[in-house]
């Protein structure tokens, strides 16, 4: 039951991504209504954290554009 769970909590996360990548290539096409949608869906796709550079091996913080 566990594995079923979570390939469709996966399949969710997958469409709802999707879904905001669309909103964000519409927005940035100046589309009117799509303003508003990414600023909501925003808040739960974060782009901030912590990766590995491997150039330099060292670990580098990512914060999104803008801020």
């Amino acid at each position: 039951m566990d594995n079923a769970r979570i390939l469709h909590d996966s399949d969710v996360y997958k469409a709802a991504l999707r879904d905001y990548e669309y909103s964000k290539y519409k927005y940035n096409s100046s589309i009117p209504g799509y303003a508003d949608k990414v600023k909501e869906l925003q808040q739960f796709f974060s782009r901030t954290g912590i990766r590995r550079n491997r150039n330099t091996e060292q670990d580098e913080e990512i914060v999104p554009p803008g801020e």
